[in-house]
């Protein structure tokens, strides 16, 4: 009995022993894996890259980009205008500095980024990273939206490194941007781009005098804008932010609809009572005086044509045009035309039709 009493405590003591054991082999390895872990941290930050370095020391270009303001949620918007609030493709030239102040051409290929959505500056990822040159030398880049055509003749916008030039054929529904050049070295990044609204905008709103005249015409069932020119080229070359427009050639014989059209009942009332028609239609920007001439689908009377007396229409500003419809006619309401904001468009001022 005595015996089995030893017995049993030296298994006790025999249990403790292994237990303690165990434990010491277990805190060796966690002290071990500790160290490891250590010591991987230690690695990591060692091997971790600068933001925009490559491990060969080049350094990554990753400029951003700001947009002009689009418009407000519940206004009239184009199918085709920008959107800072999500992510867009930009298209972009290359030159770099044979020496300094010596530029070479603009790349042979247009360069696409990714902006993501947001207020103000966003960085660009471009599909093909872009890198300065190791020399030091600068490189400049110059940008557009919307691109990425493969031919010419689209409204995406056509690169033609041969030629120099980007192209559109337009119908009225493309908002199309344009970024000056900005330059920049390993030692000095680039500045960031910023877009700028090249088109003018035109925004439809229809009134009534009277029941009468309601009667007479019928509901409105489209609205388009004649005489415009449908070629448009940009030239990286000759950009600069002082001198940042599209060239327009061809004939002015194309007619632009309003897109999203929907049949509209129109209100009785003024200027102030209008009813918004379809999505705006981006025009080329006029700096001196024209006329404009609409043309009025009605469900009574069909086409009717009037024209908007002279005036300005400038790259980046909204113009309001107002279709009053009288019990014998349609005119252009003088009092109903002005300037609206769009984009970073400030406010200038009616002018008279």
């Amino acid at each position: 009995m005595y015996g089995r009493k030893v017995s049993g405590t030296g298994m006790r003591i025999s249990a403790v022993r292994r237990a303690f054991g165990l434990l010491r082999t277990k805190n060796a390895l966690l002290a071990g894996a500790c160290l490891l872990g250590a010591g991987s941290l230690l690695l990591a930050g060692c091997s971790k890259e600068s933001v925009g370095k490559a491990p060969d020391g080049r350094v990554e270009i990753i400029p951003q980009a700001a947009l002009p303001a689009s418009v407000a949620a519940g206004k009239m918007r184009s199918r085709g205008a920008a959107d800072p609030s999500q992510a867009m493709d930009f298209w972009f030239a290359r030159s770099d500095e044979n020496a300094a102040g010596e530029w070479d051409v603009y790349g042979a290929a247009a360069l696409r980024a990714t902006r993501a959505g947001g207020d103000g500056a966003q960085a660009l990822a471009f599909d093909a990273r872009q890198y300065y040159l190791t020399n030091g030398l600068k490189s400049r880049m110059t940008g557009w939206y919307p691109g990425g055509a493969s031919a010419a003749g689209s409204g995406e916008g056509y690169y033609d490194a041969a030629a120099g030039m980007v192209s559109w054929t337009i119908d009225g529904g493309q908002d199309i941007l344009l970024a000056a050049p900005r330059q920049g070295s390993k030692t000095a990044a680039m500045p960031a781009f910023e877009f700028r609204h090249a088109l003018a905008q035109l925004r439809f709103y229809f009134y009534a005098d009277s029941e009468i005249a309601i009667a007479q015409w019928g509901k409105i069932r489209g609205i388009a804008v004649s005489g415009q020119r449908a070629s448009v080229a940009f030239t990286p070359a000759t950009a600069e932010d002082d001198n940042l427009s599209l060239a327009f050639t061809g004939d002015a014989d194309g007619t632009f609809a309003a897109a999203d059209f929907a049949e509209l009942n129109i209100p009785v009332g003024t200027k102030d009572d209008a009813a918004a028609g379809g999505a705006p239609v981006m025009v080329e920007p006029q700096e001196n005086p024209c006329r404009l001439t609409v043309e009025i689908a009605t469900e009574k009377r069909g086409v009717q044509t009037a024209v908007v007396s002279p005036r300005v229409y400038i790259a980046g500003e909204a113009v309001r045009i107002c279709i009053r419809l009288a019990e014998e006619y349609v005119i252009i309401d003088p009092a109903g035309c002005g300037i609206e904001p769009w984009g970073d468009a400030v406010q200038t001022g009616d002018n008279e039709i």
